[in-house]
């Protein structure tokens, strides 16, 4: 049965409310502008979170089948996005004027598709999408690769394990390369942290859910067998002749 977490439903919203602000007035005309880069840079921070922690909960105890996983999650995913990329391009090559850099380049364009992060051709050390807002979904589909090629763990203490050691590393090497140098330099960053906070968040209620499905599985087990007792004594002679006389 699909379980719903109401309390992730409000800090989604809460996220996303933090993020719209923080674009509506990232350029205001008066205050500090990093002061709300930081307001939508948390609400980003809370989506990663939410990320790890639902999907380390999706994935539960034990191996999972890759293929429906990967199904899923591109299905939620790659539709809406591709729809939004090709507008802004359409948009970049009938009216360029509208945009501050966004150009419309193909290969910019194929790579956005793709999710592969590259610098925009008019800004080096941009490495957004050509849909500017698409550059989480970058490292959503980082983290869900990750956690995909995880497919085969038994045991879900050794999954989060695994990731914890892999992001962990990248996030250590961040500060020991250039960033925004490189493909590496992209994933090498402490934007990975939030999603480690969301998947060791995720094993109270997974720890939980395996507790209650052990109590139900022992529940129905006594229950069957007080079932063949009792089918068994009515089958039994002596009840038989009971019933007759």
């Amino acid at each position: 049965m699909k379980q719903t977490f109401h309390s992730i439903q409000a800090l989604r919203g809460l996220a996303a409310s933090l993020v719209v602000i923080a674009h509506i007035f990232e350029h205001p005309s008066r205050g500090d502008p990093n002061a709300l880069l930081l307001t939508g840079r948390f609400g980003v921070e809370i989506f990663f979170v939410i990320s790890g922690f639902v999907m380390t909960y999706v994935a539960g105890e034990g191996a999972f089948s890759p293929g429906a996983f990967a199904f899923r999650r591109l299905m939620r995913i790659v539709p809406i996005y591709w729809v939004c990329t090709l507008l802004v391009f359409a948009v970049a090559l009938i009216a360029p004027a509208l945009f501050k850099t966004t150009t419309a380049d193909v290969k910019h364009l194929v790579l956005s598709l793709f999710f592969i992060p590259a610098p925009d051709p008019q800004a080096a050390s941009d490495w957004r999408p050509l849909f500017k807002l698409g550059w989480t979904l970058n490292y959503e589909m980082f983290f869900y690769a990750a956690l995909l090629l995880l497919f085969w763990c038994r045991r879900r203490i050794q999954r989060s394990l695994i990731l914890t050691a892999a992001l962990g590393a990248l996030v250590l090497l961040s500060f020991a390369i250039p960033p925004k140098a490189s493909v590496l330099a992209f994933y090498a960053n402490i934007a990975l942290i939030p999603f480690l906070v969301g998947v060791w968040l995720a094993r109270p209620p997974l720890c939980s859910r395996a507790r209650r499905a052990g109590e139900s599985s022992r529940w129905r087990q006594r229950r069957c067998s007080a079932r063949r007792g009792s089918i068994g004594c009515r089958s039994s002679p002596c009840a038989s002749s009971r019933r007759t006389w």
